[in-house]
């Protein structure tokens, strides 16, 4: 291959190579971790449920720069780390073959406040990574079973799972070969290995192998790369081989999909009309803050209160754009515009338990007990544990909660995920899997609405969205339209908002939101449209608003109509 192919390793293996010394002053490595991004105008990424961490594994800080983020910041971060570290290799020119984190996983341990987490656990960590430094330079049988020792030790923690194998991959290319999701298709379905090989891999199913496993594992795909009529001879060059088929398998896919639309086990709701259901397109954090007007670090706030929680509502007034978020922080988590894994329902007044976990319905013979539609998500999400999948509920707070739930309130908790309960209709057990993540939506300005339930409220973060007028990124999209009678009518809702949240009997949760604003460009804006948003969305909030105060109502109707000549 080309000498742009696989510079990444060069770096990688003589960070590696340094981070050891570290391993009884992580105070100091922390320190030195901030000082790279703050070289870099940015602070730490979320590592805990801190700003910063008080303890870190070498693992997690090669997930730094190993998460789904744009290679031009990878590449930011580890000229970064080569300065602060001194560490003198090449220049990285490529990431071929790296396969990387969700970015709201990209830790090897569980936050101080999640129960899951012992006191061992990251100095576990240190010791399979020295380990496995040591038997890469050292194929010995005492480093073998210290390796295997130190594996099986860490493999059963909390959030360890096939991504160890993706680490040890990073620090040793070479030794080690990564066997995530996607190195795993390509092996046993794409792949000319032998079918031993195979079948080895498959007898794993979703259950990360023991050490002893792994290395055989390892050791078989070597000897097979030496031996065999495949053109790689490296663990890199099959991993970078695996993203290239795959990617080529997905462009199947999509082909297949917009010729004969594909059949899901969910049908996914999507009321958003620049959505392709299973298009399978990258979508980057980039790609969220694009499209949806948070700032940076309001969106890694976001993205680590949903990985660590796994339940969050956003709430917001009218017009600022929750449901548009909640799926694209869907697929920003994924890094994929994949529809099939996520589910989206709404909830009313008579929304029961049967309808969202099971119970009995007429079959015109009599009554059939059917699953519901978040019991068939949740099922269908265990059969594919190593994908996340999204399940979205709008206006979360209209439905009677405790009813809708019942049992299941307690089984969403993050350290329930994955323990079983009786259902009330059958004796069937039933859990939530880990790799399911509930989003709500909440509409502060909704008065008919009592407070949400408190047993839910303590299952899940509020993340409050606000009108983003101000925002760089709405910003952006004003200044690209070049419209004067449309920046007359955002400072006038400016206004609008300031006097609504002033109002003693409204308050900032009843405040206009951008989104009734947003979807034009500058050869598409026209007056007329500009008209029908005031006229049509705007004054009938303010209707509903200030319905017992006539005289503000009518000053504020008068002046928005006299908006556009």
């Amino acid at each position: 291959m080309g000498d742009k192919h696989f510079t990444w390793i060069d770096f990688y293996t003589k960070f590696a190579d340094q981070l050891p010394t570290y391993r009884d002053d992580r105070g100091s490595l922390i320190r030195k971790l901030q000082a790279v991004f703050a070289n870099l105008g940015m602070d730490l990424p979320t590592l805990d449920s801190v700003p910063v961490p008080s303890d870190i594994d070498p693992f997690t800080v090669f997930g730094l720069f190993n998460k789904r983020i744009s290679d031009q910041k990878r590449k930011a971060i580890i000229a970064s780390l080569a300065q602060e570290f001194s560490v003198a290799a090449q220049p990285v020119e490529d990431f071929d073959g790296i396969s990387t984190l969700m970015p709201h996983m990209a830790t090897y341990y569980g936050f101080e406040n999640e129960p899951q987490r012992q006191p061992s656990d990251i100095d576990n960590l240190w010791l399979m990574y020295c380990a496995a430094l040591s038997y890469s330079k050292d194929k010995s049988a005492l480093s073998r079973e210290a390796f295997i020792e130190n594996f099986d030790r860490v493999r059963k923690q909390f959030a360890v799972k096939w991504n160890l194998t993706m680490a040890l991959y990073w620090i040793r290319p070479h030794d080690y070969m990564c066997l995530d999701s996607r190195n795993r298709w390509y092996l046993t379905e794409a792949s000319t290995f032998e079918s031993s090989l195979k079948s080895r891999i498959k007898e794993q199913h979703n259950d990360l192998p023991t050490g002893s496993q792994y290395l055989e594992i390892c050791d078989s795909i070597a000897d097979s790369l030496k031996t065999g009529s495949s053109r790689q001879r490296t663990f890199y060059e099959l991993s970078h081989e695996a993203f290239l088929s795959s990617e080529a398998e997905n462009q199947r896919l999509k082909q297949e999909a917009n010729e004969t639309p594909i059949q899901t086990a969910v049908v996914t709701a999507d009321d958003d009309s620049d959505d392709t259901p299973n298009d399978f397109q990258p979508y980057s954090t980039d790609d969220f803050l694009a499209e949806v007007y948070l700032d940076t670090q309001e969106y890694e706030d976001l993205r680590g209160i949903l990985g660590w929680k796994k339940n969050i509502i956003l709430q917001g007034p009218p017009g600022v754009g929750k449901t548009f978020a909640a799926k694209r922080l869907a697929y920003s988590m994924m890094g994929t515009r994949d529809s099939s894994r996520v589910e989206l329902v709404q909830f009313h007044q008579s929304y029961s338990y049967e309808d969202f976990v099971m119970g009995y319905k007429p079959d015109g013979s009599g009554f059939v007990l059917n699953d519901g539609v978040f019991k068939r998500f949740c099922d269908l999400a265990r059969t594919d544990s190593n994908n996340e999948y999204y399940f979205i509920i709008d206006e979360i707070n209209r439905g009677n909660l405790s009813q809708i739930f019942g049992e299941l309130l307690v089984l969403l908790e993050a350290d329930k995920r994955g323990k079983p309960a009786t259902l009330a209709y059958t004796d069937e057990p039933f859990s939530v899997p880990g790799n399911l993540y509930v989003i709500g939506m909440m509409n502060t300005a909704d008065r008919s609405l009592a407070l949400i339930d408190y047993a839910l409220r303590r299952r899940f973060s509020f993340f409050e969205m606000k009108p983003a007028f101000a925002s760089e990124g709405f910003q952006r999209y004003q200044s690209s339209l070049e419209n004067e009678n449309f920046n007359t009518v955002v400072r006038t809702i400016a206004e609008l908002n300031h006097d609504i949240a002033d109002d003693p009997a409204l308050g900032k949760g009843f405040c206009i939101g951008h989104s009734y604003l947003c979807g034009t460009s500058k050869d598409k804006i026209k007056d007329e449209w500009l008209r029908a948003v005031l006229r049509y969305d705007i004054i009938p909030l303010l209707e509903e608003y200030w319905f017992d105060e006539p005289e503000k109502l009518e000053s504020w109707k008068s002046r928005l109509e006299g908006l556009i000549p």
